[in-house]
């Protein structure tokens, strides 16, 4: 059988992006703004891309996350191959076992372009990172009040822990 369309399979891809979206080479040092790793992309035919993130460990309560990492995939796809019309987006869970697929149109993926433009721009240009403090995050930390660990006492020198 003769193949038509012979790039169909790419593995451990680093698709690389200016800041204006356009692709770019993942040796652009100077000139990428967003890296997007692909474990797996499928091409059957040059309007549909298949991208296979592989996971391990846990499913539960990490979906959302997990969605996300594949909307933003597809996002990426939509500007590297414009010809694509459908995207399939897929996790394979290898210790369970299981996997997740989502079908999205090449409208629904675009639709998703204001909000994660919006996230990447804020992490990417912010210049000042605000403390957050919570009794979660803060529990390790050598700088809290009392006790870390049967071994260590924080020095209580962080000005953000008074308001735990």
């Amino acid at each position: 059988r003769m193949i038509k369309y012979p790039k169909t399979i790419e593995l451990e891809q680093m698709w690389c992006f200016k800041d204006d979206w356009t692709p770019t080479r993942s040796d652009d040092w100077t000139g990428t703004w967003l890296r997007v790793k692909q474990d797996v992309v499928v091409r059957p035919d040059p309007s549909m891309v298949i991208a296979i993130d592989y996971k391990t460990g846990k499913k539960a309560y990490n979906e959302i996350k997990h969605n996300t990492q594949l909307r933003l995939g597809m996002l990426g796809a939509s500007f590297r191959y414009p010809a694509a019309e459908t995207f399939i987006a897929e996790n394979w869970y290898l210790d369970l076992n299981d996997h997740t697929q989502f079908k999205y149109t090449r409208a629904q993926v675009i639709d998703s372009f204001e909000e994660f433009d919006k996230r990447l721009r804020t992490v990417t240009t912010c210049v000042e990172f605000q403390p957050n403090p919570s009794a979660k995050t803060c529990r390790f930390c050598p700088f809290r009040s009392g006790e870390i660990n049967q071994h260590t006492q924080g020095t209580g020198d962080c000005p953000y822990a008074a308001s735990l």
